[in-house]
């Protein structure tokens, strides 16, 4: 999968209908619990925080052993969860119900993932991914 590093330029319309556009870069992390670091990927600020995801988590998968995987709902796809599970990782993504039922976390699974994601953020560009290493 080819993500562009190039400086992206990206227009759309807001709620009140106003266009509005933005250029530049985003650095996309991929964090430990504690908050450092696993891996990066810089790409253009037109592209989407979900196609960086998996990619990330493969980068990732060749510096740690990692045991979960924690993403917020706009990392909600059944190809994530397959991916990560297929790796020998537990998916822990809060579920988008888009157009259907939310799916609650089992108890042990939403402790887990609100222990996690209760710690302050770090600015990432909408990009909360992290990882429970034993």
């Amino acid at each position: 999968m080819h993500i562009s590093a190039h400086r992206g330029r990206r227009l759309k319309k807001n709620a009140q209908g106003f266009k509005i556009s933005w250029k530049g870069y985003k650095l996309h992390l991929d964090t430990a619990c504690c908050g450092v670091p696993i891996s990066d990927v810089l790409t253009g600020a037109n592209v989407h925080d979900s196609r960086v995801a998996l990619p990330l988590t493969r980068i990732s998968a060749q510096r740690v052993d990692a045991c979960y995987e924690l993403m917020d709902a706009a990392y909600c796809s059944t190809v994530s969860r397959e991916e990560i599970q297929a790796a020998g990782r537990v998916p822990l993504i809060d579920h988008n119900p888009r157009k259907g039922e939310k799916r609650e976390f089992a108890p042990h699974e939403a402790q887990r993932y609100k222990t996690s994601s209760q710690r302050p953020a770090r600015e990432c560009h909408g990009q909360n991914r992290e990882k429970a290493i034993p």
